[in-house]
């Protein structure tokens, strides 16, 4: 983790390590490549949104190397960042983003230029990073974020093609007269009539703008409370971000499925389950690893084996299920599939040491019906 912090891996270890990681999910016992029943990218996703929680290693290193990003632009100026700037002929009072960095391998040239060779993981740490209005004196009016919509250059185009000081700060187009702050925004030319438009919708956003004279302008990142950076608050937002493609991306159930009160183990397969993502006999023949004469439940031999069969509906499955709602005495009808009765059998108790009780049930019959 060390070594992820300063340099950026090179592709060949991250393929190595990724390809042991997959081994540990799928290798059989004798080492040989077993069959991949969820996709690596729904297992990197976190489990807030519906994943596993493992972590793909391009996203963590750069997450790790954007915050030096951070760190340049928000502390002042301590030592490790004047010798940095001595070493690379860096100015101290301007951001990373705004510096010319040589094109070399040297340690911190790779991490300036992640903006280049991270181009896509860099708009998305950018657009994060908001300048939290104090005097106005150090947010550039124009070209830094200070508003929640992103950059005013950006979401004003055409004003900004006319206007005078493209670089100006805000206490440099405003200023007090009296108790009221002013607007002085100054154009090359006379404004045309949808640039007339333009200013009329920035003005309505400026009216909602605070000035506050006692103090300075300050870094802060929006997608954390108190504003401060932090790689797993990354992460988050990349893997939002991030298509995975046609895998589930936000369930109800993550909550009360990754509540520790079951082996890790145990999460993990009732996960499988509740996804239909264990290798039960229709999806054996699918595959057509098995012929469909062998698509009979293994248990009671009455009906195709599906993963809502096996674990919820197939009569033995049924008897598990039913002596642990006859002892809380409940009536109870499952849903349509496993995520849905999962998602119902959550509602089943609602006071707090019930409720965990209640939950252990679940992961407990599951377990139970497939060793059975």
């Amino acid at each position: 983790m060390y070594y992820l912090n300063l340099f950026k891996m090179p592709k060949a270890v991250v393929t190595k390590i990724t390809s042991l990681q997959s081994r540990f999910f799928w290798g059989k016992s004798d080492g040989t490549k077993g069959m991949s029943i969820v996709s690596w990218s729904l297992i990197q996703k976190p489990k807030s949104q519906g994943g596993l929680g493992v972590r793909d290693l391009v996203l963590k290193n750069a997450a790790l190397l954007f915050k030096w990003w951070w760190r340049f632009d928000k502390e002042e100026c301590p030592l490790w960042k004047r010798v940095v700037c001595s070493c690379n002929k860096l100015d101290s009072k301007k951001g990373l983003e705004k510096q010319q960095m040589k094109n070399t391998r040297s340690l911190w040239n790779t991490i300036g230029n992640l903006r280049f060779s991270e181009a896509e993981l860099f708009s998305i740490f950018y657009e994060g990073m908001q300048l939290q209005l104090g005097d106005g004196t150090r947010t550039l009016f124009w070209n830094n974020v200070w508003m929640k919509d992103g950059r005013l250059r950006d979401r004003f185009p055409n004003l900004y093609r006319v206007a005078v000081d493209k670089a100006c700060t805000i206490s440099d187009c405003s200023f007090w007269d009296g108790y009221v702050w002013r607007w002085g925004l100054q154009w090359r030319r006379a404004l045309w009539l949808w640039e007339e438009q333009e200013l009329s919708e920035l003005q309505t956003g400026l009216t909602k703008v605070g000035i506050r004279q006692s103090e300075v302008d300050k870094l802060i990142w929006k997608h954390d409370k108190e504003g401060n950076f932090s790689v797993k608050s990354f992460l988050n937002v990349l893997y939002k971000n991030k298509n995975l493609g046609q895998e589930p991306n936000m369930f109800n159930f993550y909550n009360n499925l990754w509540r520790s009160l079951v082996p890790p183990r145990v999460e993990i397969f009732v996960w499988f389950v509740i996804l239909e993502r264990v290798n039960t006999k229709d999806k054996l023949v699918r595959c057509g690893i098995l012929p469909t004469s062998e698509i009979t439940c293994v248990i009671c031999g009455k009906a195709p084996e599906s993963v809502h069969h096996l674990f919820f509906t197939c009569e033995y499955a049924w008897k598990l299920w039913g002596s642990a709602l006859r002892f809380w005495n409940i009536l109870w009808v499952w849903a349509g599939d496993p995520r849905q009765c999962f998602e119902s059998w959550i509602h089943g108790a609602n006071r707090k040491g019930e409720k965990e009780d209640w939950m252990t049930t679940f992961f407990c019959c599951n377990l139970v019906s497939v060793e059975t």
